[in-house]
């Protein structure tokens, strides 16, 4: 049963490796969703500092692949303002979905909301929270297998902009949490912004050599922005978080060798499939 279940969880490992390497652009293609929850607190009334999803205190996981990568997402806490009469972002108006892609064991996080202002108005929210790698209860002959992360991705969705207005998104990903972060803790900062004139609605970063960087905990700090001045309007309604993963620790195959390994890993899944 052991065995059994170890091959099991190479191979989507494995399998999420190679298709990470072939099939990236398409990293919100086939995620599988669970509504998690919206940022209220226990008794029903909007917290600062917590999200509830199913009471489970705070916090809840994702689950990837045969229990590889299962990502915990806590320490939710989201601060809103608005000016000339917008309306400042509610809680309870914040749902969130998470996923996973089955053929690649991304890890997707969905937020929908309302966010919106017109001529001579401004809306901002700040939501920060954790993300921390579950490791898998599994280890094989030589060492404990271990997950790291290996990208981060967003996307702006749901905007509509008009005249002068204009909608922005600010990500800052930190080893620590933002009140205590210093300059060297800052993994990579991502923008997304749509105005008339252009629109750039995707962000991404590989973190490089992800194996040895090992980082399994990160805090996510995203600023959100829509302005009316000027004379026009902008809202968003919609953003999306991906997160891919990869081995840490030892030595990480080349992505040729990976690509090999790949093939040979799903054989030997194929096979003992059929035995």
């Amino acid at each position: 049963m052991f065995q059994s279940r170890t091959i099991r969880i190479v191979c989507a490992v494995v399998a999420g490796l190679v298709f990470n390497q072939f099939a990236s652009a398409a990293f919100l293609q086939n995620v599988e969703y669970v509504n998690l929850g919206t940022l209220v607190g226990p008794d029903n009334d909007p917290t600062p500092n917590a999200i509830q999803a199913d009471s489970n205190g705070g916090f809840f996981d994702v689950l990837g692949i045969e229990g590889i990568g299962t990502k915990r997402f806590s320490d939710f806490s989201l601060v809103s303002t608005a000016t000339g009469g917008a309306l400042p972002v509610d809680p309870y108006s914040v749902l969130i979905k998470g996923g996973v892609n089955p053929l690649n064991n991304d890890h997707v996080l969905d937020f929908t909301f309302g966010m919106g202002a017109i001529t001579g108005q401004t809306a901002d929210m700040k939501l920060v929270f954790k993300i921390t790698i579950i490791q898998p209860d599994v280890q094989d002959q030589e060492e404990e297998l271990r997950v790291v992360f290996k990208d981060f991705g967003l996307k702006m969705l749901g905007t509509a902009v008009t005249g002068k207005g204009s909608a922005l998104i600010g990500e800052d990903v930190l080893k620590e949490h933002p009140f205590v972060a210093e300059e060297g803790d800052l993994i990579t900062h991502l923008q997304v912004a749509e105005t008339q004139e252009e629109a750039i609605l995707f962000d991404h970063y590989d973190i490089p050599n992800a194996a040895e960087a090992d980082i399994t905990e990160v805090w996510v700090v995203k600023d959100l922005f829509v302005s009316g001045d000027g004379g026009g309007t902008a809202s968003i309604s919609n953003m999306i978080q991906v997160f891919s993963q990869d081995f840490g620790g030892g030595d990480i195959p080349e992505p040729a060798s990976m690509a090999l390994l790949g093939l040979g890993g799903l054989l030997v899944c194929s096979r003992k499939r059929r035995a």
